[in-house]
């Protein structure tokens, strides 16, 4: 006679056949797996054979079919999707949060850097206006000095930008190094 206590010794059974050993989290999250299925196929049996209970003979039926073949296999590949699928999605928030943070800082850089370079152009435009007296070279050394400006910019943010991948060390390896 099929009883209770059989139904709970399959159910250690495949607890046993999914979970390796305490530290197993695919195991875990596809006996899991598992039980919702479980649970899925025995509602629906018992709504389509219009019962209430089913029988100890019914429920090992029904948890046979459901352990059948590579059914194990495939509930502990399940659980590798969902955790692979929660990994990703958590590595996706962290990247997102990172890539924020880290246009946050390139912005209050570059801004910073912009500030400075301000301050100096207009001192070295207050010296250069004392010497030339705003004659024609006044004009050439200002229009050179914004296009040195102009070009220097891009630089120096391309250069924050990397260094805050590499650190500032292997930004001056690099440059040093370059021919």
């Amino acid at each position: 006679m099929l009883t209770y206590q059989n139904h709970i010794d399959n159910c250690d059974i495949v607890f046993n056949t999914l979970v390796q050993n305490e530290n197993d989290i695919i195991g875990l999250l596809a006996y899991s797996y598992y039980k919702a299925r479980k649970k899925d196929v025995v509602n629906t049996y018992k709504i389509q054979n219009n019962l209430d209970n089913i029988s100890a003979i019914q429920l090992r039926n029904i948890c046979g079919s459901i352990t059948a073949g590579n059914q194990l296999n495939d509930f502990r590949k399940k659980a590798e999707e969902i955790l692979q699928q929660f990994v990703t999605d958590i590595l996706k928030e962290d990247m997102e949060d990172f890539e924020s943070e880290l246009q946050k800082r390139i912005q209050e850089e570059t801004e910073k850097i912009h500030n400075q370079i301000s301050s100096k152009i207009t001192i070295i435009d207050k010296k250069i206006f004392h010497i030339s007296k705003k004659g024609f070279w006044y004009g050439v050394w200002q229009n050179l000095f914004s296009s040195f400006l102009f070009m220097l910019l891009p630089i120096v943010t391309i250069v924050i930008y990397i260094s805050s991948h590499i650190g500032w060390k292997e930004v001056f390896n690099l440059i040093n190094n370059f021919p």
